[in-house]
């Protein structure tokens, strides 16, 4: 594979996975923390919606991503947030620990790492070549979102042997360690970025870059796509509220997560299947959302007779469809979307496909008041079978046609 041998796109590629094993750490810590303090899932909703949030702040800065020093931001931005991960044990050893400075540390560190990956991603096209930009952005995809598979279940069992407050340094140290790695990226990769931008900013620059991300996303193609996941996304985080109740456990809590991951991670590779590659999109998403509903149902059924293996099973089935999913409509946003705006399209859709996920929170949480965790995931994952119906009456879905048309045209474009 010519592509590991680019220097540049291997430091990319290996902090991109740096970052994504020090985010599972703190997550999954955080969450616990929150709920352990608090005995609440109400708590927990709102850690998710401040969290969730900054993806609409995401969406606001998007579009300066291709108008700053990607190098420096990449290295301030890993030694940042590993500073500000050892306020929380630092503040837990004096005394002084509460859940309000929890909620306000961990949404900024959210942002910044979010905004990581698109910067990521908006280097790509200008430091690979064009035959192997399909291949450099599943490799980004798998370790964005294959990862934390692997990366939630070392958290789970890292919590059960060194504790929570352990994982915050393990997390800083990651990201240090991975602002000193981008410190190797080449001057090349500044000076191939500044190459692209050299128009000054301006509010009119700004205004127009934004419609012209937005026009691409209100296409008849991409708009259907993507507000069935923003629907998705919005359960899908209603059900991560009311998880660390529902598990039995920390460690079934951690399994969860990564659980949710390697049904992901499945979907990516599945979706290369020939019976799936030729299904017709209206016919892929709406079996993808049955699939979704009976098997988290399923899910909470199993929990609730005390079978949690089977239960960890059926969460990780429910997830496969989200992998599946998330390629598709990757692929048909690098279809339809200029080059030159590849990056910024995606960190435009990442932030849009969340906008909800803060209602999503919040929304979980308050359900603790009328029902317990298992009622409140039963109840969410009924909902998804409404996006699978609204999915299904779609027009530009049977447009689509399958994956396979789709790869045929990306093809002809790397081509």
């Amino acid at each position: 594979m010519g592509i590991i041998k680019n220097k540049e796109f291997m430091i990319l590629f290996l902090g991109r996975l740096l970052a994504n094993f020090s985010d599972s750490l703190y997550a999954v810590a955080t969450t616990l923390l929150v709920y352990h303090m608090t005995h609440s899932t109400l708590y927990s909703g709102i850690a998710l919606f401040l969290t969730s949030s900054t993806a609409i702040i995401q969406i606001l800065l998007n579009p300066l991503l291709d108008r700053i020093n990607i190098k420096k931001f990449l290295v301030l931005s890993q030694l940042l947030q590993a500073l500000l991960l050892l306020l929380i044990p630092s503040l837990y050893y004096t005394g002084r620990l509460t859940v309000t400075s929890i909620l306000i540390i961990m949404p900024v560190i959210t942002l910044i790492n979010q905004l990581v990956y698109p910067s990521q991603i908006s280097l790509l096209p200008k430091l690979v070549k064009k035959a192997e930009l399909l291949q450099a952005n599943s490799l980004f995809t798998l370790a964005y979102q294959g990862s934390d598979t692997f990366f939630n279940a070392i958290s789970g069992v890292l919590i059960s042997i060194v504790g929570i407050y352990s994982l915050y340094y393990i997390s800083s140290t990651t990201f240090l360690i991975n602002s000193l790695l981008f410190l190797l990226l080449s001057k090349t990769v500044v000076n191939t970025q500044q190459a692209s931008s050299k128009e000054k900013f301006s509010i009119h620059r700004y205004k127009m870059d934004s419609k012209e991300i937005i026009d691409v996303l209100k296409g008849e193609t991409i708009a259907p796509v993507l507000l069935g996941f923003v629907l998705i996304n919005l359960v899908v985080t209603a059900i991560y509220a009311n998880l660390p109740a529902f598990a039995l456990s920390d460690l079934q809590y951690s399994l969860f997560l990564s659980a949710s991951g390697l049904g992901i991670l499945s979907g990516i590779f599945l979706v290369n299947m020939r019976f799936i590659k030729k299904l017709n999109f209206s016919k892929l998403y709406p079996i993808a959302c049955v699939l979704m509903t009976v098997s988290w149902s399923a899910s909470c059924y199993s929990n609730f007779v005390g079978n949690p293996s089977l239960a960890v099973f059926l969460f990780f089935i429910g997830f496969i469809p989200i992998g599946v999913i998330n390629v598709s409509a990757q692929m048909v946003l690098q279809t339809v979307s200029p080059k030159e705006i590849v990056g910024k399209v995606v960190g435009y859709a990442v932030g849009l496909a969340t906008c909800l996920s803060p209602l999503g929170a919040i929304i979980g949480g308050l359900s603790s008041i009328y029902l317990d965790a298992v009622q409140s995931i039963a109840t969410f994952s009924v909902c998804i079978l409404f996006v699978g119906v609204y999915w299904a009456k779609q027009d530009a879905l049977k447009q689509l046609l399958s994956l396979q048309k789709i790869t045929e045209i990306e093809s002809e474009q790397i081509e």
